[in-house]
């Protein structure tokens, strides 16, 4: 069986089911509208399903033979245009798979029923062995039962029919919009957006319902945050949809805010400064996504160093030589460097007649901020 079709019968696997668990929760129960019952749980019965097709590996939405555009082509074209420049095509590749088997198997557990101790008795019992991004899987269970969340949807398609439509990833019964992100950096803006316009949609799609609150939930590892973002208004989106109408490009929808070093702050309007700061903002991001894929690759090196220096000391070999690699077992060893805090504390005037001076060139610095709370700041 290919790739594809596995997929495609693990998919109607999930469908079928979440089916059965919504008809079990039919009978005696009958269908009233939410402005009739606004204190009412919403139900996955209450959604309307869109006539769209959406084709995945594709990623392309139909209403018939008439193509919609995507939420992300929209957000690309206008708000963010450089977000992804430079990152080679492969990587991008890579972290799109990794971040759908993530979704899948955080989703997987909606679909199921599959509650935290249910998650954690199988875990201890050896069942989840096997399982790729277990711990992801695991905060999202943490995160829904710590904030008392129950999703009632997941990818659920919603669309204005003719132009525009999008993926949700989750709604809960509070009518709350969530996004799983896997990325090694929250942006919270490009989130905003996202889940603004998905918003605007479902409720062009659902006009008795509202849309609740718009959530991030970050996993990546031991990161487990349940971020909400603030929703842009429907007049934000609009004029971003009509920009992307007429071919014009917003960097964030906004003047950029920068400051200078007297503290002003200022509007910037030099396309090119914008332009380059998107561009080192996506670096940066992927800067860090490299740097974390280092160090997981330098912990397993060491760890099996760790073992092959224990066998070869063992087996009292020195030396090991494939093709590619030569392995050589180093004694252990002294060496002498000069304590140049302590000669500078006890000896400053010797110290000091052995200091060289160099000129520096000026240079732009980068600061990174850090997440706290839901907001970037700045770290110490």
């Amino acid at each position: 069986m290919t790739l594809h079709k596995t997929k495609k019968y693990f998919n109607a696997f999930i469908i079928f089911s979440f089916l059965s668990l919504n008809v079990r929760g039919r009978e005696a129960v009958k269908f009233s509208s939410p402005l009739l019952k606004k204190t009412r749980a919403m139900r996955y019965r209450d959604l309307k399903i869109s006539p769209i097709k959406f084709y995945e590996r594709e990623h392309l939405y139909l209403n018939g033979e008439q193509e919609l555009t995507g939420v992300t082509s929209v957000m690309k074209a206008v708000l963010f245009p450089n977000k992804y420049d430079g990152i080679p095509e492969s990587v991008l590749r890579q972290a799109s798979r990794r971040g759908s088997d993530i979704h899948l198997a955080c989703q997987t557990t909606d679909l199921v029923g599959t509650t935290l101790e249910d998650f954690l008795k199988k875990k201890e019992r050896g069942f989840l062995d096997d399982l790729d991004y277990p711990q992801e899987t695991e905060n999202y269970l943490r995160i829904k039962a710590g904030h008392g969340i129950k999703m009632i949807a997941n990818e659920y398609l919603v669309s204005d029919e003719v132009e525009f439509a999008t993926m949700l990833d989750c709604i809960d019964d509070k009518g709350n919009l969530y996004d799983i992100k896997t990325t090694a950096e929250l942006d919270t803006e490009y989130l905003s957006w996202q889940l603004s316009i998905g918003a605007y949609l479902f409720e062009k799609q659902n006009p008795l319902l509202k849309a609740g609150k718009l959530y991030g939930v970050w996993l990546r590892g031991d990161i487990n945050k349940l971020v909400e973002v603030k929703r842009k208004s429907d007049e934000e989106v609009e004029a971003v949809l009509e920009a992307y109408r007429n071919g014009e490009v917003r960097i964030n929808n906004e003047e950029l805010k920068m400051k200078t070093d007297v503290g002003i702050s200022l509007n910037i309007k030099d396309p090119i400064i914008n332009s380059q700061l998107s561009i080192i903002n996506s670096v940066e991001s992927q800067i860090i996504e490299f740097k974390e894929a280092i160090k997981t690759l330098e912990a397993k090196k060491q760890e099996s160093l760790s073992k092959l220096e224990e066998a070869m000391k063992r087996e009292g070999v020195k030396k090991l030589e494939t093709e590619r690699i030569l392995v050589t077992l180093v004694e252990p060893s002294k060496s002498k460097t000069l304590d140049t805090a302590r000669l500078r504390a006890e000896q400053p005037e010797i110290a000091e007649q052995y200091v060289k001076e160099t000129e520096r060139k000026g240079f732009v610095k980068i600061t990174l901020r850090a997440m706290e709370n839901g907001e970037w700041r700045m770290e110490n």
